[in-house]
């Protein structure tokens, strides 16, 4: 497997504090978002798939450059997943979390905001773009990692813009990173629709081409199977209501028993109360983030 791919696979420890993960901005996260990059109407679009973006920066750091960034990304990327799936995409910019530092992090830090966002929006997928560098659990450094059960994307610029000599020679706004950057974006979703690195085509394994300027289709062979899987992730009643988001959870059991079953076995998660008897409790709340985010 490459650098890019799912996150239950690649990292597993949530060892880092919370807060050194995204600061939540108080009030500003019950905002509403910024205009949506592609607003098709649910009248053109049927059920759209609606994907926040949320920028994780730096502190001190430039926002507004990697801000546009993440949108392009999105932008570029949208029409060939709309393409694949048959479904309208819809992308929403949320207002950007600063980090605390500037040190590496894996993508089980940006799960919880990511998770906020999704349920409060609601959104159907969340796009975590960040300037800081994005480790595995074995610490190497990727360019992005995907977790197809908590459908979250995490996507670091720091590689996309250094070469294999670490020096920092490219730009956001060059077209190679541009046109990587959304080939990387949608090989990464579809790690979230299940397509793996056989399905060829953009899912190959990815590694930076400088000479790139666009975004290799889906193989036609995999179509079918993400349009199957599109057509059952809009979930427009979430967030409505304790009892319909209790029924959302039980019908996802129900479809993914399993993923949730894999991620159970990998991550050993039933097993941490019996290993903590005098910490059973505390254990209770790891245990839950181990299933729900894909951390195995």
């Amino acid at each position: 497997m490459d650098d890019t791919q799912a996150m239950n696979h690649e990292s597993s420890d949530v060892d880092r504090n919370s807060s050194g993960g995204a600061v939540p901005g108080g009030d500003e996260a019950d905002q509403p978002d910024q205009p949506t990059v592609d607003d098709w109407s649910d009248d053109e679009a049927g059920s759209p798939i609606d994907v926040g973006i949320l920028v994780a920066h730096s502190p001190g750091g430039d926002v507004e450059p990697l801000r546009s960034f993440a949108e392009r990304m999105a932008r570029d990327g949208v029409d060939e997943l709309a393409a694949a799936t048959d479904v309208a995409w819809r992308v929403h910019c949320a207002d950007p979390d600063p980090l605390t530092d500037r040190a590496p992090r894996r993508p089980s830090e940006f799960l919880d905001e990511a998770a906020l966002h999704m349920a409060k929006r609601p959104y159907d997928l969340v796009v975590v773009v960040t300037d800081v560098p994005l480790t595995t659990r074995e610490e190497r450094s990727v360019e992005g990692l995907a977790s197809p059960l908590a459908r979250v994307v995490v996507v670091s610029t720091r590689r996309l813009l250094r070469t294999h000599d670490r020096e920092t020679v490219r730009t956001l706004g060059s077209p190679a990173v541009r046109w990587n950057a959304a080939t990387l974006l949608v090989h990464l979703l579809g790690h979230v629709f299940r397509a793996d690195h056989g399905d060829g085509g953009v899912m190959a394994p990815f590694s930076f081409d400088p000479s790139r300027r666009s975004v290799p289709p889906f193989d036609a062979d995999i179509t079918d199977h993400l349009r199957g899987i599109a057509t059952r992730i809009p979930q427009a009643d979430v967030s409505r209501g304790r009892l319909r988001r209790l029924a959302f959870h039980a019908v996802s059991l129900v479809r993914n028993p399993g993923i949730v079953a894999a991620t159970l076995l990998q991550s050993r998660a039933p097993l941490l109360p019996f290993s903590l008897p005098r910490l059973s409790t505390a254990a209770v709340t790891p245990t839950l983030i181990l299933v729900f985010s894909a951390e195995a």
